[in-house]
């Protein structure tokens, strides 16, 4: 069970990666599109390919202590980034 669950959470974190990696125009209509916000997403999209490539190790692992770990990060990297995608979303206007 967790090999799914962790898998599925891989494949959505390579999917959000992937869209601030490559696809950063969808972000960028919420922030001025300025070099500082371009680097800011891809910089936690490439934070967001690393933990997705962790999760598939941790799939395969199938160990519980690790995939809680992997989640305790996944959960405060989220948090980072919404904090700041946020402040500076309310710094452009």
């Amino acid at each position: 069970m967790i090999q799914i669950l962790m898998g599925l959470v891989s494949l959505l974190l390579f999917i959000v990666g992937f869209y601030l990696l490559k696809k950063q125009a969808v972000f960028l209509l919420l922030l001025s599109d300025e070099e500082e916000n371009r680097s800011f997403l891809s910089q936690f999209g490439s934070i967001y390919l690393f933990l997705a490539v962790l999760g598939v190790g941790v799939a395969i692992s199938n160990d519980k202590f690790y995939a809680i770990l992997l989640l305790i990060a996944i959960l405060c990297v989220a948090a980072l980034f919404g904090v700041l995608f946020s402040q500076k979303m309310s710094s452009s206007d």
